[in-house]
């Protein structure tokens, strides 16, 4: 029982230093709730594990560049689907979306016939 107890400290220290590390490197942790509960419109954003993902946002934009000054390739609608390239993200502009303020984080869309485009992680989630 110690031995647990000293693990969950060790684990919780280590934690705890790794945010505060990224806060004070600018990055931002995503945070989950708890299976059965939900904040008030927030969602932990897509990390594009299946690699199908699904909007939860009406004219939903696909860019060809991570910022959001590029030119718009294509638009998708709430409930929509599309592939992603999966278990991958790419930090670029800053922007606010979906209930998310400030944030920088990007999903890479697979356009067609080739090229990728980038897409708000905080407006997807998975499938």
């Amino acid at each position: 029982m110690n031995r647990q107890r000293t693990s969950t400290r060790m684990m919780a220290a280590t934690l705890s230093a790794f945010a505060l590390v990224a806060a004070s490197s600018g990055v931002a942790i995503a945070q989950s709730e708890p299976s059965g509960q939900s904040g008030a419109g927030q969602r932990a954003p897509s990390f594009c594990g299946t690699g199908l993902i699904e909007s939860l946002a009406v004219n939903n934009p696909i860019r060809v560049a991570p910022n959001i000054s590029s030119a718009v390739h294509d638009t998708f609608q709430r409930g929509q689907r599309t592939f992603c390239v999966q278990d991958t993200y790419v930090l670029g502009g800053r922007y606010t979306a979906c209930g998310t303020t400030n944030a920088n984080g990007w999903l890479q869309i697979p356009l067609y016939p080739s090229g990728i485009g980038y897409a708000y992680m905080t407006c997807w989630k998975d499938v």
